[in-house]
C-alpha cells in the first residue's frame, strides 16, 4: 500500500513539475531534459567500465569524466528536492539505484567510480526530503540485498562511506516505512521462509567487531535507533537477530576485552574505556525493556547490578 500511494503521489508530482520546469533553469540546477540525457549516458558508461569495456584510448580521462558526471547529477537531484520533484523521478525511472549498487558489486569497477557512487548514494539517502522519495529508495529490496551481502570493503575510505550510507538509511526509518527493510529468511532447506530478518540491522551487528572504534560506535548507534522503532514486525525481526547474533557477539567482545594483556598505563586505560563503552551499550539494550532481549543478554552473562549498572559475569 505504501508503494502504491507513493506511485500515485509521484505521478502527480511528476506531471506538475513537468508543466512548470523551465528549459533554462537557474545555474545551480538543471532541466529534466538535461538530467535525462546525463543519467542515460552515465548508465551506459557504468556498464562499460564495470565490465571492462571502456572504449576510449585514454581510459583514465574517461573514468574521470564519469566520476564528475555522477557527482554533478547528484548535485542536480539534491537541487531538485527543493525546486523540481521531477528530477528525482528521473533517477527512479532510469533505475539508477539498481545501477549504482550493481557497479559497487562489479569486480572490474574502478575504485574511484565505486567511491563516488558510495558517496553519491550517501548524499541522496541523507538529503532527500519527500517521503515518497524515501519510500522509493527503500522499495524493491535493493538495499536489503546490498546490506545482506555487501561488496568487499577492505579500504578505509570505502568503508567510511559504506557506514555513512548505512547510518543514512537507518536515520530515515520510522514505524511506517521500516517494514520495507525487512526480508524473509530461510532457516534451512526444509523449513521454508519462516523468519523475518532486517539486513541493515544484521550488518550493524557485524560492524560491532570492526577494528576501528568510530565504526563500532556507528554500529551501536544504528542498532539502538532500529531497536527503538515502534513496529511489531521490526521488533520481531531484530529480537531474533539479538538472540542469535547480537547477544553472543557482545559476550565474545567483552571476553576479548577482559583478556587483553597490555600492562602499560595507556593500554590499561584503553581496556577500561572499551569495557565501559561496551557495558554502557548493553545497558541501553536492557533499557529497551524487551523481555526477549533482556533474557538473551542474561543468558550470555550480562546482569544489572545494585547500582543499575551492567556487569559481565563470564571470564
Amino acid at each position: 500500500m505504501l508503494l502504491a500511494a507513493a506511485a500515485r503521489k509521484r505521478t502527480s508530482a511528476r506531471r506538475a513539475a513537468a508543466a512548470s520546469v523551465q528549459q533554462t533553469p537557474p545555474a545551480a540546477g538543471c532541466s529534466e531534459i538535461t538530467l535525462n540525457k546525463s543519467l542515460a549516458s552515465i548508465r551506459r558508461k557504468l556498464d562499460m567500465v564495470s565490465f571492462g569495456k571502456a572504449k576510449h584510448k585514454n581510459v583514465d580521462a574517461e573514468i574521470s569524466r564519469l566520476v564528475e558526471g555522477i557527482r554533478q547529477v547528484t548535485e542536480w537531484i539534491m537541487w531538485g528536492e527543493n525546486h523540481n520533484a521531477g528530477l528525482f523521478d528521473l533517477f527512479c525511472e532510469h533505475e539508477m539505484l539498481a545501477c549504482f549498487l550493481a557497479t559497487l558489486r562489479a569486480a572490474q569497477s574502478p575504485y574511484t567510480v565505486k567511491l563516488q557512487v558510495l558517496q553519491s548514494l550517501s548524499i541522496i539517502v541523507q538529503n532527500v526530503q519527500r517521503e515518497t522519495s524515501i519510500i522509493f529508495l527503500l522499495s524493491g529490496g535493493l538495499f536489503n540485498t546490498f546490506f545482506a551481502d555487501p561488496p568487499i570493503l577492505d579500504d578505509e575510505e570505502m568503508m567510511a562511506y559504506f557506514v555513512t550510507l548505512l547510518k543514512g538509511v537507518v536515520r530515515r526509518l520510522h514505524a511506517d516505512n521500516a517494514q520495507l527493510c525487512l526480508t524473509r529468511f530461510k532457516r534451512d532447506a526444509n523449513s521454508g521462509f519462516d523468519c523475518m530478518r532486517m539486513p541493515v540491522f544484521d550488518q550493524s551487528v557485524l560492524l560491532l567487531c570492526h577494528r576501528e572504534g568510530m565504526i563500532q560506535t556507528a554500529a551501536r548507534t544504528t542498532i539502538l535507533s532500529i531497536a527503538r522503532i515502534e513496529s511489531p514486525l521490526v521488533k520481531e525481526a531484530i529480537e531474533a537477530s539479538i538472540v542469535s547474533d547480537l547477544a553472543p557477539t557482545l559476550a565474545q567482545i567483552s571476553i576479548d576485552i577482559s583478556q587483553r594483556t597490555d600492562s602499560s598505563p595507556g593500554g590499561q586505560r584503553d581496556t577500561i574505556r572499551s569495557m565501559e563503552e561496551m557495558l554502557a551499550f548493553v545497558g541501553d539494550l536492557f533499557g529497551l525493556n524487551l523481555p526477549t532481549v533482556s533474557a538473551a543478554l542474561v543468558q550470555e552473562g550480562f546482569a544489572i547490578d545494585d547500582n543499575d549498572g551492567v556487569v559481565f559475569l563470564r571470564e
